[in-house]
């Protein structure tokens, strides 16, 4: 029987996609069920790893296309800790590795974009120059202003359905004024993981802003996220938000940008006004806090948050009552229908850009697979789920 022939990967390449995951050696001969020292002999260049197994490293553990691996230098990659100027370097380099994953995947759609949206393609009037400038009024001036130009006023708001509506609503109106909002798993892949710590974090760009939501977290909690990383795009700044309201949010320096996006957050999604006068005569419990919540479509904790800032609540009631229901914020996955899913993670306009461009022949069905980040055999089922919801919307 012939053995199987190596796959002659360059060492520095694998040692450079480790090294850019963040994974230790340890964790990648675990997860390969090989020895540390064999992972080290192929970084070395003393063993080579078979196809198949450079498979499982290339697309299931470093995240990148095989053909890297047989490129005689690392390919030249923009380093992630830049875009995070007001950030420490080491908590940045410190992130879980399927962070360091998500913020290079949010990376590539800022490149795919740019790609497919050239200078005649352009959407009229998608950009965030107009929401920039208001970028150095107070929170509440700065809520009060995005909501008018969002044009969705607090009646509307109330109206809604439910809490899985509002955030939908929301999506919708900042990905159509030039936010892209996509949507994954912040949470390890593999078995036992522990539930990520970050709700969300934002990459800043003039014309392509990108906002990444946790979906693992509530929904209440997924819309609170959307206008804290809205703040850091209207202050230009790149940011990572952790779970924790407000208080134990960040374990950075820059506390003061943090505690700014969460008021902005909770000004925008219960404003001042409204909520003032509903605070007449109001007896405040475990039960009118939840009804408020509903009404708004908010967490119990932005309510609270919101009755601390109007001197409603003690410090001592915030933090009891906060705590105990901060386990309300993490959800669980029950999987689900596979193509739904990727289309729920994708933002709306961006997956209309990519079939627009495929359709008028500007892109192949190979780059159209790549930019929704699909496999080319699974492209045709994708675009059926896409033109059934497509129609269901009109």
């Amino acid at each position: 029987m012939s053995r199987t022939p190596p796959a002659l990967a360059t060492p520095k390449v694998l040692r450079w996609a480790r090294l850019s995951m963040n994974l230790p050696m340890e964790e990648v001969a675990r997860r390969m069920k090989k020895q540390p020292s064999d992972i080290e002999a192929w970084e070395r260049g003393e063993a080579y790893p078979t196809y198949n197994q450079l498979e499982i490293l290339a697309y299931s553990i470093y995240k990148r296309p095989i053909a890297f691996f047989f490129f005689p230098d690392a390919p030249e990659e923009e380093d992630i800790v830049s875009s995070f100027r007001t950030l420490p370097e080491g908590e940045v380099n410190n992130l879980p590795p399927r962070i360091h994953y998500l913020l290079r995947k949010a990376k590539s759609y800022q490149i795919c974009l740019s790609e497919l949206y050239d200078s005649e393609r352009r959407t009229k009037g998608r950009t965030t120059a107009h929401l920039r400038s208001y970028s150095s009024s107070s929170a509440r001036i700065m809520a009060k202003t995005i909501r008018s130009y969002l044009g969705i006023g607090i009646e509307e708001q109330l109206e809604w359905k439910n809490e899985e509506a509002a955030f939908k609503q929301w999506r919708k109106a900042l990905s159509e004024s030039g936010v892209y909002v996509f949507k994954d798993s912040f949470k390890a892949t593999t078995k036992g993981s522990q539930p990520s710590p970050l709700s969300s974090f934002c990459l800043d760009d003039p014309e392509y802003p990108i906002i990444y939501i946790n979906n693992n977290n509530s929904i209440t909690r997924q819309s609170f996220s959307l206008f804290h990383e809205l703040a850091h795009i209207l202050r230009n700044t790149s940011g990572i938000e952790y779970r924790g309201y407000p208080d134990s949010g960040s374990t950075f320096d820059s506390r003061e940008l943090e505690v700014f996006c969460n008021r902005f957050a909770s000004l925008f999604l219960v404003p001042m006004e409204d909520f003032r006068r509903r605070m007449t005569n109001f007896d405040v419990n475990d039960i009118s806090v939840s009804r408020l919540g509903s009404l708004y479509k908010v967490s119990r904790e932005v309510i609270l948050r919101r009755l601390l800032d109007e001197g409603k609540i003690s410090n001592d009631y915030y933090d009891s009552r906060r705590t105990e229901w901060s386990a309300d914020s993490q959800t669980q996955g029950t999987g689900g229908d596979y193509y739904l899913t990727k289309l729920s993670y994708l933002d709306e306009h961006y997956t209309e850009a990519v079939f627009r461009c495929y359709y008028q022949g500007t892109i192949s069905v190979e780059q159209a697979a790549f930019y929704l980040d699909i496999k080319v055999n699974n492209l045709p089922k994708l675009e059926q789920y896409f033109l059934e919801l497509s129609t269901e919307k009109r």
